[in-house]
């Protein structure tokens, strides 16, 4: 309940400061595209439309807009028409070229121009771009016929191969532990990667000299490989050291919320805050911030959106998927996209 008298009006005056403080800048709506109308009678009636995710090219001309069971290849300046369609499976996550012109689905290999497609072999997890006709992935390991009394049936995946454009494995490289890869930097042959056995440490890797450069900084590249970021935190990519923490409490933890050649990174901040002299709470700093870690600005703020992707009743009470609505930054930083139930919106950042 929101107090009365005095305390009403100085609870007022003190949601209106903070309320300026947030909104350092804006963003403008530059279209909205309406999922249902694009798909309609492509789909069954009951069939979710709800977005997981979205990521734009590095060209920043083509989003795919990632649905349940499939996605959709759009032109960011002609958003209605579809170009592409791609089926999903449940795991499936999608990776660009640098040039933009081949993009990943799973473990599939499509080349936009004349859809020539490959698959690398089967089981293999995390490929990810190192070049416009190269990439990187981890090949399921081989298990051997015959494992002898108390070892273990499989060593894990612990090979990093590397790729052609047709799917052809030029060449490979054993490391010591379990690795999960999380991005790549074209830019500077470097791989982020995170140890899944063991410590769980995260490693920033130098592909041509196949050497680990440090550990403990970890997640998505930035300001053209020279930076990487992850949950409001960015280190230097050559020396591990930390660049910047960010000011609120918000979190970056998805690729589509990292400008990849800017030092601009999205956050997310869903937590709910208490209202002065009162028992109640208000969604004030349930914001999204678009903030430049090289010069610890916040550049926009808006209001945070969420998506209810399930719900469930069980013995425990009623349980609710609810989550932040998918975004992407584009890779300079000045464009933002957001999905919803059936909907997808541009806009650009007006700081």
């Amino acid at each position: 309940m929101v107090p009365s008298g005095l305390a009403r009006c100085l609870y007022l005056l003190l949601l209106a400061a903070l309320s300026g403080c947030l909104q350092a800048g804006s963003l403008e709506k530059l279209w909205d595209l309406d999922l249902k109308k694009t798909l309609y009678g492509e789909l069954p009636a009951r069939h979710s439309l709800k977005v997981e995710s979205l990521l734009f090219s590095p060209d920043a001309r083509q989003i795919v807009i990632v649905l349940p069971g499939r996605a959709l290849l759009i032109r960011t300046q002609d958003p209605v028409a579809v170009p592409d369609r791609f089926q999903l499976d449940e795991h499936d996550s999608f990776g660009w070229s640098p040039d933009s012109q081949i993009v990943t689905s799973g473990r599939r290999l499509v080349r936009l121009a004349d859809r020539k497609e490959c698959d690398l072999p089967q089981n293999t997890l995390f490929p990810h771009f190192v070049g416009n006709d190269s990439l990187v992935a981890m090949p399921a390991p081989v298990i051997p016929p015959v494992v002898a009394p108390g070892t273990s049936p499989s060593p894990g995946y612990r090979t990093v191969g590397f790729y052609d454009a047709n799917c052809k494995q030029q060449d490979s490289w054993n490391v010591e532990q379990e690795w999960g890869i999380t991005d790549a930097s074209p830019e500077h042959g470097l791989l982020s990667v995170i140890e899944l056995s063991g410590s769980f440490r995260s490693l920033i890797v130098n592909l041509p000299t196949r050497q680990i450069l440090h550990s403990g900084s970890g997640g998505w590249f930035a300001d053209n490989g020279r930076a990487v970021c992850w949950n409001g935190n960015c280190w230097a990519t050559d020396s591990g050291q930390r660049l910047a923490h960010s000011p609120v409490r918000g979190s970056a933890g998805a690729a589509g919320h990292v400008a990849a050649r800017s030092s601009r990174i999205v956050l997310d901040d869903p937590h709910e805050s208490a209202i002065p002299f009162s028992s109640a709470f208000t969604d004030l700093a349930a914001r999204r911030r678009v903030w430049d870690f090289r010069s610890n600005t916040e550049v926009a703020s808006w209001p945070l959106k969420f998506l209810t992707y399930w719900t469930s009743f069980d013995l425990d009470g009623f349980n609710r998927d609810r989550r932040p609505v998918p975004c992407a930054i584009s890779p300079d930083g000045e464009y933002i996209a957001e999905g919803a139930d059936g909907k997808v919106s541009l806009y650009k950042v007006r700081p």
